[in-house]
């Protein structure tokens, strides 16, 4: 039996076992409360005013609320990040797409701040500073994602590429 993460709580993951490598899935959920907080705050005051202060409200919430909680899958299919409290919208990348996924220490003001970052090497949601699941991608780009428990995500993709690379 290999383990697998799943969320307990908010941007904590706690193993369990499932009973193949072929099956295996690890998930987990991260969440700014600080960002989640600014947003109902910022959106509260923009709401009080009329004309377009409405319509920056409602921008502002659903902007800041889908980049301040992210729910990532990791599994023999490959890679699903699912952003804001409806998982909504979702960026999924297959496993054929994944060289290799491996773990980073995110500064983010060092990786362009919070939020979702496209960069010359490639994609990046931060969501808090620490732990992140970096998947390199062919061709020559990669994904970034902050989440707890990023090594048992990258060791389950890296377990499930070398599978799928032995099996083809």
């Amino acid at each position: 039996m290999r383990p697998t993460a799943y969320p307990d709580r908010m941007g904590e993951a706690t193993a369990r076992t499932t009973p193949e490598a072929a099956t295996a899935s690890w998930s987990a959920r991260t969440t700014n409360r600080w960002l989640i907080l600014l947003t109902l705050g910022l959106a509260a005051r923009a709401a009080r005013r009329a004309g377009p202060g409405r319509l920056l409200a409602v921008l502002a919430l659903a902007g800041g609320l889908g980049s301040a909680t992210v729910r990532v899958d990791a599994g023999p299919a490959g890679l699903v990040v699912r952003f804001g409290p409806f998982g909504w919208p979702r960026r999924r990348i297959p496993l054929g797409r994944i060289r290799r996924a491996r773990v980073a220490r995110v500064h983010p003001l060092l990786w362009g701040g919070w939020g979702y970052r496209l960069q010359p090497q490639g994609t990046r949601v931060i969501v808090r500073g620490g732990e992140a699941l970096v998947v390199d991608l062919v061709p020559h780009r990669s994904f970034g994602v902050t989440v707890d428990g990023a090594a048992a995500a990258a060791a389950l993709l890296n377990r499930a590429v070398e599978q799928s690379r032995a099996g083809s």
